[in-house]
């Protein structure tokens, strides 16, 4: 009912999301917690793979259900690594992890809707395995985990949208205005090269975020952000 009234008063003007927690999150946090979860990638597989397809079966049916309603993009979040790396091995992420993403991908794409996924922390070493699952885009190329914009865009800017990466603790929570807009500067002139690129703030608007700080960002955006670009 909610997203009804969403789609009626912003459809046409504003890009409406459908928002699902990736599998992986939902059956390690929360089914069998991560202990659990990590120790049976190893000793029983199969109970791994039973959870992941009883959540996997109810996200397939969320978004299909909303994504006939008319989104416009479907956007998966849930972390797959921490500040030093992924949670677990590239081998148990390819076995585990990351093929419910692709099915969840392989629904959206089948409707014609794009999927940006979110996913905190040091990626390089799945950052592969993120993009065969065919994702659009990714968010936020996280600073604190030392994921450098400019490195990503270099690597994968040809093949899928960066979204991110407006630091949202030290700028956007106790930085100066300049320091944010700078930041914002920096973020567009390392992205920003043939489009691919949507600038906005490495996670979310927290309540620590000042106001005066995320408005900045916002117009520092809008004022940098049009092409061409001419930053130099």
């Amino acid at each position: 009912g909610y997203l009804k009234k969403v789609l009626k008063r912003f459809k046409g003007e504003r890009a409406v999301w459908v928002h699902a927690t990736d599998v992986f999150n939902i059956a390690s946090d929360f089914l069998l917690g991560p202990e659990s979860y990590y120790e049976a990638m190893v000793v029983n597989p199969d109970l791994v793979d039973r959870v992941n397809e009883i959540v996997l079966d109810y996200n397939l049916r969320y978004l299909k259900n909303s994504l006939e309603l008319g989104v416009d993009m479907a956007f998966i979040t849930g972390d797959f690594a921490m500040t030093n790396g992924p949670f677990v091995s590239p081998e148990h992420t390819g076995r585990f992890i990351t093929p419910a993403l692709k099915r969840q991908v392989e629904i959206a794409h089948g409707m014609g809707i794009p999927v940006l996924k979110h996913t905190d922390g040091n990626l390089w070493e799945i950052f592969d395995l993120l993009i065969e699952t065919g994702i659009d885009g990714i968010h936020p190329i996280d600073p604190m985990a030392g994921m450098d914009i400019g490195e990503v865009k270099e690597k994968y800017g040809e093949v899928v949208c960066l979204a991110g990466n407006v630091n949202c603790g030290p700028t956007l929570s106790w930085g100066t205005i300049e320091e944010v807009r700078q930041e914002v500067k920096d973020c567009i002139k390392k992205a920003g090269a043939g489009g691919g690129y949507i600038c906005m703030s490495s996670n979310s608007i927290h309540s620590g975020v000042r106001p005066e700080n995320y408005m900045a960002m916002v117009e520092a955006i809008r004022e940098f952000g049009n092409y061409p670009l001419a930053l130099d």
